[in-house]
């Protein structure tokens, strides 16, 4: 079994001891524990809110890559853009858990 190091000597430990290094949102943990970074990060309109751990849609329009289920008001997502604490959950835009 190989070790952990890549080639430059830097464990995934010691990456992710320098995250306060890194810029807020630009990277994140999947839910295989994979790092991450994300090509693009976008930003939820104020007037959304959480339901169960779902996002909700409000009236405010969505970011590109969004849109919302017109029966329920569940936000959906294309994954295209990474909003940070969430994840997309099939195509659902879902809080979280830390």
């Amino acid at each position: 079994m190989q070790d952990a190091q890549s080639t430059s000597g830097n464990t995934s430990s010691a990456f992710l001891a320098t995250d306060a290094q890194l810029p807020t949102g630009t990277y994140f943990i999947d839910q295989s524990g994979a790092v991450l970074m994300a090509d693009t990060v976008g930003t939820l309109p104020a007037d959304v809110t959480l339901n169960g751990g779902v996002y909700m849609a409000g009236s405010a329009t969505l970011p590109a890559g969004l849109s919302v289920h017109p029966t329920t008001g569940v936000i959906l997502t294309d994954g295209t853009t990474y909003y940070p604490n969430t994840i997309n959950n099939v195509g659902v835009l879902c809080a979280a858990s830390e």
